[in-house]
């Protein structure tokens, strides 16, 4: 029984080599009532060809060689699988964590601390008819100016987001800028006479 043990545990260290810790559980399990059937099977060859192979001759050899395999490999294949893990391609899927690389509002410090932009107050709306309206007399090429307004730099100086609305702020210091304005004392010396203009002079005076 020790010389098929021998033989037994020396096809298993050629046979199990591939496997990691196989051959060493194999070893354990021919100290246990497992091993003990195994043994005994491995020792159910034939006395003529046991002897033959004993012998050395060939045929024999090989089918006990083949019969001892056969019990290795049944063992083997009774034997637990290990796992196979497959590598993450993003590791932190598995923690609900963003891709290497990329930056979010909770793990950026700098996101953390950032105060969201000021609103810049520009002022009242209008539709440009009431603002060419209200505005007409102190503006006299108001018309013309807001017909060319995509040329002359006034829509993108004071075109509110709304269709049609204009900032009004904005447009009258578009127009300022460019001396199109006239201020209220130039009103005041172009505003029309009337019969009571020189009786409200008197009393002033």
């Amino acid at each position: 029984m020790t010389e098929t043990r021998d033989k037994l545990l020396l096809l298993a260290r050629d046979r199990l080599r591939n496997r990691p810790g196989e051959y060493r559980r194999f070893q354990n399990a021919l100290e246990t009532v497992e091993g003990t059937r195994m043994l005994t099977l491995a020792g159910a060859l034939p006395t003529v060809t046991r002897q033959a192979a004993d012998y050395g001759i060939q045929r024999a050899v090989e089918a006990e060689r083949a019969h001892l395999l056969a019990i290795v490999d049944r063992w083997a294949e009774a034997q637990p699988k290990p796992l196979a893990v497959e590598p993450l391609s993003n590791p932190g899927a598995a923690m609900n964590l963003p891709p290497l690389g990329t930056e979010t509002d909770e793990l950026t410090p700098a996101k953390r601390t950032a105060k969201p932009a000021a609103q810049v107050d520009r002022g009242g709306v209008l539709k440009k008819t009431a603002l060419i309206k209200k505005h007409e007399r102190q503006w006299k090429t108001i018309n013309r100016d807001f017909q060319d307004a995509s040329d002359n730099g006034l829509s993108k100086a004071a075109k509110a987001p709304g269709h049609g609305d204009w900032f009004e702020d904005d447009a009258l210091n578009w127009a300022r800028q460019r001396g199109k304005l006239r201020d209220d004392a130039e009103q005041q010396t172009l505003r029309p006479a009337t019969p009571f203009s020189g009786l409200i002079h008197r009393i002033q005076g």
